[in-house]
């Protein structure tokens, strides 16, 4: 990229060939006021005119959002000839938007439900908006300046939509900048949202006039996040602010005690990438073919989908993208224990083998795991039927562990932690499932429920070097909740160790672009797919499962209903402003 440069206001400014005169300025902190602008968009139409910027040496203004920078460019952007023609194009567009709170001397002061003192209709007032102190209309006006307007407001009168249960569309707000209907046709191709009508009748909604429930929305948010307005809001995220906006929005993720990224998995299936998608889940869960049987799915609970009618079968799609994508095991690793560390680990449960598995992989540690057992799996070999974890697949996994270099001891119970110091063990984790029978000879303290006490952050209990974790600490654990815990283990373990802590993985690239994901029709309406089943006849007499599996067929429809909760955020990208430090405008 050839890089050049360009001063707006008085400030070099170094950018690139390929962006234009508005990606520069905010790129490098300068403010030009904007309501219809997104990044990268192939072809800016410049619908608000609030962009309007003058180059040195031409004639008239152009739009900052499609005139491309040249090489010594000067770009004069808050003059007062500007601002005087931004009024003029704000007072054309206010006259058929609440502008009371726009021009209101009152208007930095008011918070959310504060009296209004302005005699003024209800549904005209700053405090009554729900983007109130977070919208890009105020903070164009507190630039460019706006003390009257010389046209009384027209309400539009539209209803306000609530015909779903996520978002809120008030087309009295709406200032048609084209921001959601840009993202939804041109960006992610859902093609579900439109302008409606022409001239003044123009609005936008679902596409061809429908209600967003029978346009093929998908109601993943993308709209609302570019919305400069108030037209488009989050149902719960109107007047009560989401403290954590990512986890209200991708609930599967972060419902789940490890938080696999869901959608993103998703979308692999979608795009018949199986391999990739099992990737996606091992980066939080080592064990995959596992975890799509026995996991007790958090994250279903959670999925927004249900909402509208019933979650998406994400459990089933894990399953299904493991059997389709022809690898049952964990993606191999070194088998080099390079750290000079020994860790020893006491049973062999999720919790135990997901610590053993980061320890070794990612903490190049020398790991053992001492089972007493005959089997190494612990619960999942004991109290899981066979029809529900076959031990084919548990036995694959288990030997997938130990192609990483970690040895499994069964028939070994420890029942001396200082015998395993003396053979020069560097820490020790206690995994040894619920209501233990601790060996007096292990000198940890328990509570009274017969639990081990450890400190809730390092998992340490009161001995140096010992550590403990899963169900013998907390009580009776799900699957996840437990392969959570040897995740934390393993990272604290590696810290006492001198490493760095650090198990995160990336097992398939992260695609920086924002997907197009496509026209899907009838979204609202595609229901959960069910789990085909064995006959009864065939379930007597055998351990074989019950559950048969998606068919490649059900497996796609059933990814289709997913709603790509986490498009929003990618989405937010383009939108072409921040927070910004703002100069004050000239008169």
């Amino acid at each position: 990229m050839d890089t050049i440069t360009i001063t707006i206001d008085g400030t070099e400014v170094r950018t690139t060939k390929s962006k234009r005169i508005l990606e520069a300025a905010l790129d490098a902190g300068i403010y030009i006021p904007n309501l219809c602008a997104l990044r990268d968009i192939k072809l800016p139409f410049g619908a608000c005119r609030l962009c309007e910027v003058h180059i040195e040496g031409r004639r008239g203004t152009v739009t900052a959002c499609s005139e491309p920078v040249a090489d010594s460019m000067v770009v004069h952007n808050n003059t007062a000839e500007i601002n005087k023609l931004r009024r003029k194009i704000l007072e054309i567009l206010l006259a058929r938007h609440p502008h009371a709170c726009l021009t209101c001397w009152r208007r930095e002061r008011c918070q959310p439900f504060d009296i209004c003192l302005r005699n003024v209709a209800v549904t005209e007032r700053c405090v009554t908006c729900p983007k109130n102190g977070r919208c890009k209309l105020q903070k164009a006006v507190d630039f460019i300046g706006l003390n009257g307007m010389p046209f009384s407001y027209t309400s539009k009168g539209f209803t306000v939509e609530r015909d779903n249960p996520f978002i809120v569309r008030d087309n009295n707000l709406c200032i048609l900048c084209g921001r959601c209907v840009r993202v939804d046709q041109e960006i992610l191709g859902f093609e579900a949202i439109a302008f409606n009508l022409r001239g003044a009748q123009t609005y936008i909604g679902g596409a061809f006039g429908k209600p967003l429930i029978e346009s093929g929305c998908t109601f993943c948010g993308s709209c609302v996040e570019v919305c400069p307005v108030g037209a488009l809001m989050d149902r719960s995220d109107e007047w009560t602010r989401w403290p954590d906006r990512e986890a209200a929005s991708i609930r599967c993720k972060y419902a789940c005690p490890v938080n696999v990224d869901v959608p993103r998995f998703i979308r692999f299936i979608r795009e018949e990438k199986y391999a990739e998608a099992v990737a996606v889940i091992r980066e939080k869960v080592p064990f995959a073919s596992i975890c799509s049987l026995i996991c007790e799915h958090p994250c279903e609970i959670s999925c927004r989908r249900g909402d509208l009618d019933q979650p998406v079968a994400i459990r089933a799609l894990e399953r299904f993208t493991v059997e389709h994508s022809g690898k049952s095991e964990p993606v191999e690793g070194s088998t080099t224990a390079t750290s000079g560390k020994k860790v020893a680990i006491i049973g062999s449960g999720p919790a135990g083998l997901t610590t053993a598995y980061y320890l070794a992989k990612r903490g190049r540690h020398k790991v053992t795991i001492f089972e007493k057992l005959t089997q190494a799996g612990g619960i999942m070999q004991t109290a899981i039927p066979e029809y529900v974890l076959p031990r084919n697949i548990l036995d694959a996994e288990i030997e997938s562990l130990k192609r990483l270099g970690v040895e499994i001891k069964t028939k070994s119970k420890v029942e001396s932690l200082d015998k395993l110091f003396e053979e020069d063990f560097d820490a020790v984790f206690l995994a040894i499932g619920g209501a233990p029978e601790i060996p007096s000879k292990f000198d940890i303290m328990v509570n009274d429920e017969k639990l081990i006490e450890a400190d809730p952050e390092s998992l340490m209990t009161g001995r140096k070097g010992v550590f403990a974790g899963g169900d013998a600490v907390t009580g009776k654990l799900s699957f996840i909740e437990a392969v959570a815990s040897g995740r934390e283990a393993a990272i604290s373990i590696d810290h006492y160790l001198g490493g760095s802590g650090d198990i995160s993985e990336t097992l398939t690239p992260i695609i920086e672009r924002i997907p197009r994901v496509g026209r899907i029709d009838n979204f609202a309406q595609r229901q959960r797919q069910k789990m085909p089943t064995a006959k009864p006849a065939k379930q007597i007499g055998n351990f074989a499962q019950i559950e048969l599996g998606f068919t490649d067929e059900l497996g796609s429809e059933e990814a289709k209903r997913c709603m790509g909760c986490d498009l929003r955020f990618a989405v937010a990208s383009m939108v072409a402003d921040s927070e910004y430090k703002i100069a004050k405008s000239v008169a």
